[in-house]
């Protein structure tokens, strides 16, 4: 299930990350920004721990559900590598978040939003995967891993 989530997951990046780096200077601990509470509160169902991600200072949160395909994911990238989407109908401009901040429905994957910005030298990405996700809960929970990057 798991190999499935991750398929998924890169099929929501609108752009593949130019290289692939195990920790971006600088940024904060993804998984210790959040308890899993907090993203089952906007995931709409609970989480196990957070994984930490082996490509990027991210983190992964995945349904406690056996058959739930939901799961949360953050990434902090250097703004070099950062999404440059085209806005169309799918996309939301966010410029209350910063420099290029948008959200995005996935119409490909079910219940998929994904949303990200450029804070000083960080490009902070979200995904929310599940019945559940919905634009407002993904530009809260970008709007509150800001408050907490440190």
């Amino acid at each position: 299930m798991r190999a499935l989530i991750l398929v998924a997951a890169a099929a929501v990046v609108t752009q593949p990350v130019l290289a692939q780096v195990r920790h971006t200077p600088g940024a904060p601990d993804a998984c210790a920004m959040f308890k899993p509470a907090e993203i089952a509160g906007f995931l709409g169902e609970p989480v196990e721990s957070g994984e930490p991600s082996t490509t990027d200072s991210g983190c992964s949160w995945y349904a406690k559900a056996e058959a739930s395909d939901a799961f949360a994911m953050i990434s902090i990238w250097p703004k070099a590598q950062a999404d440059t989407p085209v806005l169309d109908k799918k996309m939301r401009a966010h410029p209350e978040l910063g420099q290029g901040g948008y959200a995005i429905k996935d119409a490909s994957i079910i219940g998929s939003w994904a949303g990200g910005v450029v804070v000083g030298e960080h490009f902070y990405r979200v995904v929310l995967v599940g019945p559940a996700a919905t634009e407002a809960k993904l530009i809260a929970w970008l709007t509150l891993a800001l408050t907490r990057r440190g």
